[in-house]
Order: structure tokens, then sequence, then C-alpha cells
């Protein structure tokens, strides 16, 4: 079963591409799928999941088009239509499938959505990103009620255990201060104990050395 969790808003502390505030993009849903599953043996990226999300986006708005930027420094150079990205996507072996960082939704020239996929899972992450594929959803107006009835109704819903609430930002902020004050307490702890182990050795190792002058 995949655990998926949500959270409304952008961190204080989050990096927020200019792109996306130039377009208006400032409303953020993100959908968190933590990685670990029980008895997999190794992290879990569902692939459902993120087929899911890229059809929400491409069913967004009628009149846009959907494009797929590989890495996001790339993003106004190198972008790829969603059906060009897909073909080269399935004749992929499935082990080696990662999601795009970036998957941009275009009226025109206007951007009117973004989804950004945050590789929690390569570098860990504060509070409930750890060890997550975390999918931002960027959009102008408020999607949260959206995406949840989409997914609660997505026909592949029994494989996912989706959470009852969503965090907002706030929490979730809080939630990375607390998680670095701990790791910060807990590297104190152990360089005291090395501290004080390291003393104790010396302390020790000169009253060998004092007894055996003795003799």
């Amino acid at each position: 079963m995949i655990s998926i969790d949500f959270v409304a808003g952008i961190e204080r502390d989050a990096r927020f591409p200019n792109y996306l505030a130039a377009s208006g993009l400032i409303r953020r849903f993100a959908v968190v799928q933590q990685t670990y599953v029980e008895g997999a043996g190794e992290m879990v990226i569902d692939e459902v999941l993120w087929r899911a999300l890229v059809a929400f986006v491409d069913t967004y708005a009628s009149d846009a088009t959907v494009w797929v930027v590989a890495r996001e420094k790339d993003v106004g150079r190198n972008e790829r239509l969603l059906s060009d990205y897909m073909v080269e996507w399935d004749a992929t072996a499935p082990d080696d499938r990662y999601p795009p960082d970036v998957i941009l939704l275009r009226s025109g020239q206007t951007l009117i959505f973004c989804m950004f996929t945050e590789a929690w899972y390569s570098v860990g992450g504060p509070g409930i990103y750890h060890d997550s594929c975390t999918y931002s959803l960027f959009s102008r107006r408020d999607i949260t009620d959206e995406v949840l009835a989409y997914l609660r109704g997505h026909p592949d819903a029994s494989g996912w255990r989706l959470a009852d609430t969503v965090f907002s930002a706030d929490e979730t902020f809080e939630m990375a201060r607390q998680s670095k004050r701990a790791a910060w307490m807990e590297e104190a702890r152990i360089m005291t104990a090395v501290v004080l182990g390291g003393a104790i050795i010396f302390a020790a190792w000169k009253l060998v050395s004092y007894l055996i002058s003795r003799f």
C-alpha cells in the first residue's frame, strides 16, 4: 500500500522558481508519496500515481498543451510535448523510469499550470517530505478539493493510503524546524560522548604511565 500525504501552501524557506511567480502560479498543493513500502525491499516510486497526476494536468484546461522538462534548468530551452515524451518513457525499462523535474501546461505562450517533482528520496528531506517523491502542483487558484476528489475517485485509489487531512505549509515548516533541532541535539550528544570518552581514555593513559614510571 502506497502512503500519500498532502500539503497546501509554500513553506517560508522553500525555493520558488521565478517563472512560477511571473505567471501568477502562487498556489501550491503537494502530493507527497512516501517511497517506503513495507515488504518492498527498496524505495518505491509509484508510476500509477505519477501517470494519474499527469492526466490531471493534461485535463486541467481544454485549450492548453502539456510540455515535459526532464531537468528544471532546461525550462524554456528544452521542452518536449507530453505525447513525444511518453513514447520514450514507455520504451524505457520500468526500473529505470524516474519522473521528470517539471511538467508545464501552457495556453499559447501563457503558463497556466505546473507540476514540479521534488525528489526527496535522493537527499532525505525535512519533516513530512523525508524519503518521499513529492509532486508540487502550482496554480493560480486553490485546487485542494479538486485534487483530493480526483485521487480518491481514481480507479487505482485502492492501492493508495490517502491521508485524511491536509497539512498547511506552516505545519510542515515547523515539522522541518523540529527535525533539524532534533538532528542538531543528537549530533551534539554524540560529539559530547566522543569528547568525554577521549578525555577518559587520556586520563587513564596518563594514570597508567604514572604507575609504570613508579616501578
